[in-house]
């Protein structure tokens, strides 16, 4: 530790450091140490505390939190007090983004006041390999250039929020890349529930004027093609779940050419849902635990997991990135579905686990 500060970082880096080094889950699992410390943004270290008993549930954020940052920044850029007549002592530079349908959800449904609009168009790839190698999401260059687009500083506090489960993407996909972000814990609905303020007549118009750079280290890991999937039908250490519906497991919704599921994945469905609580956001670590016991899934395994197209699979991820699980450990196939059974060529079998032809006839949903 004597070291790193030598190098420049400050006692609130390297306290964060030593907590990120000696915090683990209940299973023994060890804490995320190949990020260095210096690389996290200034609210990490002051974000370090538990929410809902998580080792790692700085990456949440509740909607009080949110909004006592929101006044912050309001009084910081206005030079206004607070309520209580105090100022802050800095800009939190918060920037949030709203992940939603445009019309739909970020008009109709509203968003929340100064939040930016984004929607998947966004940030896939240009080149939709839908394959071996999983390339849907933006190369390092190109998402980098997107998150400028929206305001982002490399000391920026980002929240992205959804209005059902698109906010964790994102998150992941700067995780890929290095950059540390949050997600709003329940996201629209529990900022409605919460009785705060919406919009529903803001601009779309994005700030331009984002600095950040991307380091040149990441957790590639996250991100995975077609060997993983085949490498787990016969590595003990590797497993495939498939947190999709009922109907999309047993391919009587066909939303792919040849509906069904890869034959190896972990025996039935694993919903997406079962991370969240009635209202929408996540459980707590406890309820996460129990959840983990009934599956099965293991911490010490490497655990690859697919949806239909690479976005609600990252809630699972996210869940258990938040009780501590090592990253090397968890992965997305990022073309899923989408990739795996438009294949004439690939297994998948359905809900018999009879299987399937290479072109079934019926009309494939949207």
């Amino acid at each position: 530790m004597r070291n790193l500060a030598r190098i420049g970082v400050g006692a609130a880096g390297v306290a964060l450091l030593a907590l990120l080094l000696t915090t683990a889950p209940a299973w023994g699992v060890g804490g995320e140490v190949s990020a260095p410390a210096w690389n996290f943004p200034p609210w990490m270290q002051n974000a370090a505390q538990p929410y809902k008993g998580y080792a790692r549930g700085w990456a949440l954020i509740s909607p009080q939190e949110l909004k006592h940052a929101m006044d912050l920044q309001k009084a910081w850029q206005t030079r206004i007090p607070l309520d209580d007549g105090t100022m802050p002592k800095s800009d939190p530079k918060l920037v949030i983004i709203d992940v939603g349908n445009p019309v739909t959800q970020f008009r109709v449904d509203g968003h929340i006041p100064g939040a930016v609009n984004i929607w998947r168009s966004d940030y896939e790839s240009a080149e939709k390999h839908w394959g071996a190698r999983g390339e849907d999401l933006m190369n390092r260059a190109d998402f980098e250039a997107f998150l400028r687009t929206l305001g982002i500083d490399n000391d920026s506090m980002v929240v992205w929020y959804d209005h059902k489960y698109d906010a964790t993407r994102l998150w992941w996909a700067c995780k890929l890349y290095g950059f540390e972000t949050r997600v709003l814990d329940g996201g629209i609905k529990a900022w409605k529930k919460a009785g705060y303020d919406i919009d529903r007549l803001g601009s779309t118009d994005r700030p331009g004027n984002g600095t950040i750079t991307l380091a040149d280290w990441g957790h590639p890991y996250l991100k995975v093609g077609r060997d993983a999937v085949w490498r787990c039908k016969d590595d003990p250490r590797w497993a495939l779940w498939d947190i999709r519906s009922k109907d999309e497991w047993t391919g009587k919704r066909k939303r792919v050419r040849r509906p069904g599921h890869i034959p190896w994945q972990k025996e039935g469905w694993h919903s997406w849902k079962d991370v969240h609580g009635e209202d929408g956001s996540f459980v707590t670590a406890d309820e996460l635990h129990a959840y983990i016991a009934r599956i099965g899934i293991k911490p010490t395994d490497h655990n690859v997991f697919y949806c239909q197209s690479g976005v609600r699979v990252t809630q699972t991820l996210f869940a258990l990135y938040l009780d501590g699980w090592p990253l090397e450990h968890l992965h997305i196939f990022d073309s899923s579905m989408i990739g795996w059974g438009n294949s004439p060529d690939l297994p998948v079998l359905d809900g018999d686990g009879n299987p399937v032809a290479k072109e079934d006839t019926r009309e494939t949903e949207s």
